[in-house]
């Protein structure tokens, strides 16, 4: 058991003394000086403090260094012996007192330990400089989701912890409690695997399940569709001059299924991304990567009837209106199959209009090494997905290679992708 004693150097003196600790434990004894003095007539020997009197203006402030003092020598022992596994000597309390106290440098700091929730903070730190504000945004959902959980189950879980049983009760969460749909709970778990490999890379040890093959779910493919080129031809067709704001969403979807484009991007085809007259060149935002592309003519057409300035709305009532605008289209009414009795026109979104440019350049023969051109993707792989052609348009295809037909059917203005490739 160790022991703080005060003493003065000199008790017997009438004037000022120093006053010094004597920390014992064991056998050992260390004499440390605390830099206080007392003349020895306002000492109390028995209490080892200052006697309380106006005499000593300043007694209440000696006390407390005292006390701090003491505690400050019986807190480095015992955090010593914990560290370390034994009792330390007299020049390591010595010198670690001397750091803690006076030099004001802590020897013994409580590390932290972060939470899975504070990598998810620190991996967005080291991609936010180079990845699309979309993908930053997503992943500070996902950590949102995970912190949501952990509220939920009233625990913080460590990197130990993410087992059979956490991955079961958190896809349990993501699809009961967030209603999410498979594919959403598909990325959201590879969203969290991510960083769990990120923590891992930090030499932090993760549960060994991590790499376990089941710790994902199944990508399901979703009921997506592209417009036939039928369908696309009637949604040009559409006379919109008495509603504005339908107008304006089939004009954004049309640009979109021109040019292959997504939503985020639409807003950036303007007058100073226009380059001599017969190129668009931008910057996708969700990969941060430059692309030029043609200006056809139809789009062109589109951009001077807003004199450039393509309007301006919200994802979300984007979605909204343009099914608005689809169930204006016969086409579009049809079921969408057989399994399926929802109507084509309530499937539609902003990202048909990327499928749409995939599926009907496709369709007409063009590669997806081509396309890739003007979609941006990278992967040849992931741009097969765009493509969803019903059977009687996978038989149109062949038909067209195997017996080209002379008659003249309506085309719809979608961009040519050979007209990049030949440039």
């Amino acid at each position: 058991m160790a022991k703080s004693t005060f003493i003065l150097k000199e008790p017997n003196s009438k004037n000022e003394t120093p006053i010094y600790v004597v920390f014992r434990w064991e056998e050992n004894s260390l004499k440390i000086s605390t830099k206080q003095k007392i003349i020895p007539t306002y000492w109390n020997k028995e209490k080892q403090r200052v006697k309380d009197t106006i005499n000593v203006s300043n007694s209440k402030k000696i006390n407390d260094e005292l006390s701090t003092i003491e505690n400050c020598l019986q807190s480095i022992f015992e955090k010593f012996i914990e560290k370390y596994n034994r009792k330390p000597i007299k020049e390591e309390i010595k010198n670690l007192f001397d750091l803690e106290y006076f030099q004001q440098n802590p020897q013994f700091k409580k590390v932290e330990q972060k939470t899975i929730a504070d990598y998810f903070d620190d991996y967005v730190d080291t991609i936010k400089s180079n990845t699309a504000n979309s993908t930053v945004q997503k992943y500070k959902q996902a950590k949102d989701n995970f912190s949501d959980f952990q509220k939920l189950k009233r625990r913080v879980y460590n990197t130990e912890m993410i087992d059979l049983k956490f991955r079961n009760d958190y896809v349990d969460f993501l699809i009961n409690i967030q209603n999410y749909a498979p594919t959403t709970v598909y990325r959201k778990m590879k969203f969290l695997r991510t960083v769990l490999y990120f923590i891992e890379e930090q030499g932090v040890k993760v549960n060994p399940f991590l790499h376990n093959s089941r710790f994902l779910t199944k990508d399901v493919e979703v009921d997506n569709i592209a417009l036939s080129e039928k369908e696309l031809v009637e949604m040009e067709s559409l006379n919109l001059s008495k509603d504005k704001r339908l107008e304006q969403v089939r004009d954004l979807f049309l640009i979109a299924c021109y040019t292959g484009q997504r939503f985020s991007d639409l807003n950036k085809i303007n007058q100073s991304n226009i380059i001599d007259d017969n190129y668009i060149s931008i910057r996708q935002q969700k990969t941060n990567e430059p692309i030029t592309l043609p200006l056809l003519q139809s789009v062109r057409n589109i951009l001077q009837k807003y004199n450039y300035r393509l309007p301006k709305i919200s994802n979300v009532k984007y979605n909204e209106y343009i099914k608005e605008v689809a169930g204006k289209c016969e086409t579009l009414k049809r079921e969408y199959s057989s399994e399926n009795s929802i109507p084509r026109y309530k499937m539609i979104s902003s990202h048909t209009a990327r499928r749409t440019f995939v599926t009907l350049n496709y369709s007409k023969g063009i590669d997806l090494d081509t396309l890739k051109i003007g979609t941006g993707h990278k992967q040849t792989k992931t741009l097969q997905t765009y493509i969803k052609m019903n059977d009687k348009q996978k038989a149109d295809l062949l038909r067209s290679k195997l017996e080209p037909t002379k008659e003249p059917q309506p085309k719809a203005k979608v961009i040519s992708m050979n007209k990049v490739s030949n440039q």
